[in-house]
């Protein structure tokens, strides 16, 4: 990948990215961009201090709920396998003795999870929360089975769609559970290693770690890592904007010979309404108007993965921050005119 973008990918992206940057509140971006045969990466100010090297396309980054469309993409990948289906109650995959509500006589299935459609509420009520730095890190498969075993769904599977990370995570436990393998080893078989992404992981080893850009809170101020175990499904993937490239252009041009090719393009197909401008796909969020995006956030990093047309951006901050959406959303559609 070319480490500085070449025209006319270099206005647009100045343009709309720079203005994110500052020393006092995000300190650094790197993106990547692709279109039609084109790729390029861009990296703005640094990853770590101000005397570190400016972001690029080999810099970690959490990449928080980004990595709902890696579960999501899992399940397809599994369902075309024939090792689950789409609608199989997630009950079915998880050990003997675990409880899942239901609801109306309707369980929650592996569809329902992947679409934010399970009727479980965004974050378990028995999440800790006495560690805010890193609130996910000490949440255990015990507590999880224990909040599914307790909870009451207050609508019907199906019946709409309200948001939930507990949802994506338990998706990415019960997808594990069936395979008998981790949820890191799974994405990492069935996803990273056949699209050649080397650094796509949950747990980093000191080389990966060497190059993690340091986390940022929303004030600039440094930050905790977050580490997601039971629940990393939902957003527990740290990875490069390398690594997003090439995912981003298997979706554009996915290889229906393969499972994993038939997986995202399923994937991209709608499965239920949010409101009058946007569906749901399997995990991506799809505007009306063509094209799929998500977003992700956690306590020190944001991440922003689209797709429109022939166009692909990946756009990954050292800093917990709710202006990225705009600006690369605007990107996005111009790289796509």
């Amino acid at each position: 990948m070319p480490a500085t973008p070449p025209p006319p990918f270099v206005d647009l992206v100045l343009e709309q990215l720079a203005p994110l940057v500052s020393d006092d509140q995000i300190p650094g971006l790197a993106a990547g961009l692709i279109r039609a045969d084109q790729s390029a990466v861009f990296g703005l100010g640094h990853s770590s201090g101000p005397e570190s090297p400016v972001p690029d396309g080999q810099t970690l980054f959490e990449i928080g709920s980004v990595s709902k469309v890696y579960t999501a993409v899992l399940l397809a990948e599994m369902a075309d396998r024939g090792e689950v289906s789409l609608d199989q109650p997630v009950q079915e995959l998880l050990p003997d003795g675990v409880s899942v509500p239901s609801r109306s006589g309707k369980p929650i299935t592996l569809r329902h999870l992947a679409t934010h459609t399970s009727g479980l509420p965004r974050l378990p009520a028995n999440l800790p929360v006495w560690n805010l730095r890193d609130p996910y890190v000490g949440y255990t498969t015990d507590g999880l089975y224990s909040f599914l075993k307790n909870h009451q769904l207050r609508r019907d599977p199906g019946e709409s769609v309200e948001y939930s990370n507990l949802g994506m995570g338990l998706l990415g436990h019960a997808l594990a559970c069936r395979a008998g393998r981790s949820y890191e080893d799974l994405i990492a078989e069935r996803i990273a290693r056949p699209l050649g992404m080397i650094d796509t992981v949950r747990t980093l080893d000191p080389a990966r770690a060497a190059r993690l850009a340091a986390p940022h809170d929303a004030r600039g101020k440094p930050a905790s890592n977050w580490e997601i175990r039971t629940l990393a499904g939902a957003g527990g993937l740290r990875s490069t904007v390398n690594d997003q490239l090439r995912f981003l252009a298997a979706c554009l041009r996915p290889d229906d010979s393969t499972s994993l090719g038939r997986a995202l393009r399923l994937c991209l197909q709608p499965q239920a309404q949010i409101d009058d401008r946007r569906s749901i796909g399997l995990g991506w969020i799809l505007p009306n108007a063509a094209g799929a995006w998500h977003n992700g956030q956690t306590g020190g990093y944001a991440a922003f993965l689209g797709l429109r047309r022939h166009a692909g951006l990946v756009v990954l901050i050292n800093a917990s921050t709710d202006a990225l959406d705009s600006p690369a959303a605007t990107l996005l559609d111009r790289l796509a005119a």
